[in-house]
């Protein structure tokens, strides 16, 4: 009896072992198909840097983090031998972040931690990237980008200023001087902003898919029951203390700290304002025409909608409703 039940272990264990090796091979080869989609079509490759983590994300929910480890390793290489240093990028971007939201699935972890669990490790990947881009390739992207917008911004100007369209002024010149300056100091928010978007957007796509597939998946919150922590307006507060005692130095690294969790903090309570005004409208029964003409209304009034979001957070305004309601 016991030589049957070994017998039988043993099998099973070459059968799971036969479908892990399978479902890889699988999840290895739609990967690559959306690879080369993304390194070698032009117009697709918009689509299929969006569908990069989802072979990823399967595999590493179903199976142990000891074969997602192998599948996402396999994955690299692949990239690599694939598409050179450029796959390799793309490579570890999709791997790293498919693997960590499939873990994140099956820990049961909440959808909005998942989104700030792949925003981090999106930023890693961004950051990186662009240090090895300086180190090892001597190429500053952000840099560049900003040296050649400056250089058409004075070619403009002064194409307009020979032609009589405008007047000569160099205020307004250095006006927009600055405003490149200011892109460059605020280069580390924008990552974190791109990162959050990209992963939004991964997880928008991914989940419906792997729900059609039978996998169990979290869902957000309706966005009108969205509620950052208290413990940002605090950060706020602080941050707005500290900028006015400190007064750094605009280019030190203080500087740039502060202008980019400001940016980061304002993005949030922007995002909170526009909950509350959801919120209110579902208690009111607005119409979803209403809801969307409000959303329209809201964009060139963006300050006022983080102001609002900041007096939510920092005074309760929906239990305020509720219990006059």
């Amino acid at each position: 009896m016991m030589i049957l039940l070994y017998v039988f272990r043993e099998e099973s264990n070459e059968v799971k072992n036969a479908r892990i090796i399978t479902e890889g091979a699988i999840s290895v080869a739609i990967f690559t198909v959306f690879l080369l989609f993304t390194l070698y079509t032009p117009v697709i490759s918009v689509v299929g840097v969006l569908f990069l983590p989802l072979p990823f994300m399967l595999y590493s929910q179903k199976f142990a983090h000891r074969d997602a480890m192998v599948m996402l390793f396999v994955g690299i290489g692949i990239s690599f031998l694939f598409g050179g240093f450029p796959g390799l990028g793309f490579g570890v971007l999709g791997a790293s972040l498919g693997t960590a939201i499939g873990w994140a699935i099956k820990s049961d972890i909440q959808k909005t931690h998942i989104l700030l669990l792949g925003t981090l490790v999106t930023t890693i990947n961004a950051v990186v990237a662009y240090v090895i881009s300086i180190k090892l390739l001597g190429m500053d992207v952000i840099k560049e980008s900003l040296d050649m917008a400056k250089t058409v911004v004075h070619r403009n100007y002064a194409a307009m200023t020979d032609l009589g369209f405008i007047q000569p002024d160099d205020k307004k010149l250095e006006q927009m001087d600055n405003l490149l300056k200011l892109m460059n100091v605020t280069t580390p928010a924008s990552f974190a902003i791109g990162a959050a978007l990209y992963t939004f957007l991964i997880l928008a796509i991914s989940f419906p898919i792997m729900k059609r597939l039978g996998r169990n998946v979290p869902s957000f919150l309706r966005f009108r029951d969205w509620k950052f922590p208290k413990s940002i307006l605090w950060y706020y507060i602080i941050l707005f203390v500290l900028s006015l005692v400190i007064q750094p130095e605009s280019g030190s690294f203080t500087f740039s700290a502060i202008i980019n969790v400001q940016i980061i903090l304002g993005m949030l309570f922007t995002i909170q304002g526009l909950s509350f005004l959801y919120f209110f409208g579902h208690m009111k029964n607005w119409s979803k025409g209403l809801m969307v003409v409000v959303t329209i209304i809201s964009i060139p009034l963006l300050s006022l909608v983080r102001i609002l979001g900041i007096i939510d957070l920092g005074f309760d305004l929906r239990e305020r409703l509720k219990n006059k309601s």
